[in-house]
């Protein structure tokens, strides 16, 4: 897996493999199933237990796995923001987020966001976030609390999530973007995408999300 170095062991993965959407569902279901118990007792409260367990059902679906790109880029900055030991630019942020997604693919077997990753220059990037800061930051500027969408964005990610983004910032946070970037350039994922490109020859070709699990 992209990204297997010194730190990887604070990681623990045999922890990380039980972390399976059907296990979100199951605890959906069973509050959902509790609440009807609870509340329905006559035809007037069904309707608005009806109601609540669709909101319940859908609130599920929208913060299950992969979650959008921008919210979790939120989260990212807001967390490393609160940090005054730690500086974050725009090359960082794309770096951290495409960690996240390989340690994503490579222990819970599916995409921690919803996004692809292109095999710049500069190492990997998503192009949705990169449009996303394009016309006010260049990938050396720094990302603020300012520049955040979601205010809260923890309230929308579920807490086991949240529990594997900071691992993951803890284990690479510490590093500048330059340093993250230098790494993704001596790992099989970029490389293999910019196989046949020069140093420096612009490239959008997609990472293979297939190499980044292994």
């Amino acid at each position: 897996m992209c990204g297997r170095h010194d730190k990887k062991e604070g990681f623990s993965i045999t922890f990380y493999k039980c972390l399976y959407k059907n296990q979100r569902i199951a605890r959906c279901n069973s509050l959902i199933y509790n609440f009807t118990n609870y509340f329905v007792t006559d035809e007037t409260t069904f309707n608005l237990s009806h109601y609540l367990c669709n909101v319940l059902s859908l609130k599920m679906i929208l913060t299950m796995k992969p979650y959008d790109v921008n919210l979790i880029a939120d989260y990212i900055i807001l967390r490393l923001n609160s940090d005054e030991s730690v500086n974050l630019i725009n090359l960082k942020l794309q770096k951290l987020l495409y960690y996240l997604q390989a340690w994503s693919l490579g222990i819970n077997k599916e995409p921690f966001v919803n996004c692809s990753f292109e095999a710049w220059v500069h190492g990997p990037v998503s192009r949705e976030l990169y449009d996303r800061f394009k016309t006010s930051r260049s990938l050396y500027s720094f990302i603020t609390v300012s520049d955040v969408i979601h205010k809260n964005p923890e309230t929308m990610i579920e807490s086991d999530d949240i529990e594997f983004i900071n691992y993951i910032l803890d284990n690479y946070a510490g590093y500048s973007g330059a340093e993250l970037e230098s790494m993704t350039h001596k790992e099989d994922p970029w490389m293999e995408a910019r196989n046949g490109y020069a140093p420096m020859q612009s490239c959008n070709k997609t990472i293979s999300e297939e190499t980044m699990r292994v």
